[in-house]
């Protein structure tokens, strides 16, 4: 009789998380909202970590200011050291959605 065997992944949040404050392209945080991308990919220069918060502030270069609207996630994974075309420093965050804030700042 073959027996299965249920495996369950915990996610531990840190308890010394991080808040992350980040700019985000137009095209790419529409796509933020509405759930077609779930996942950052970043220059891994702050030492990103499950359980940190990522807010991800619309930029227009155009305009080279911000447009004042704000997405805030949960880190749920960091991929880091793939050898299969993440570039080298770079890492992948699986992300959690917390909120969307409209036009909380048009200032720089």
């Amino acid at each position: 009789m073959q027996t299965s065997r249920r495996i369950q992944v915990y996610i531990k949040k840190q308890a010394s998380s991080t808040e992350h404050n980040v700019k985000v392209l137009p095209e790419y945080f529409h796509d933020l909202i509405t759930g077609k991308k779930t996942f950052e990919v970043r220059k891994n220069d702050r030492n990103y970590k499950v359980g940190d918060t990522l807010f991800l502030r619309e930029y227009t270069v155009d305009e080279n200011k911000f447009t004042g609207n704000v997405i805030s996630f949960q880190i749920k994974y960091v991929l880091t050291d793939f050898h299969f075309g993440l570039k080298r420093g770079y890492c992948v965050l699986g992300l959690d959605e917390l909120t969307i804030q409209q036009n909380e700042n048009r200032s720089n």
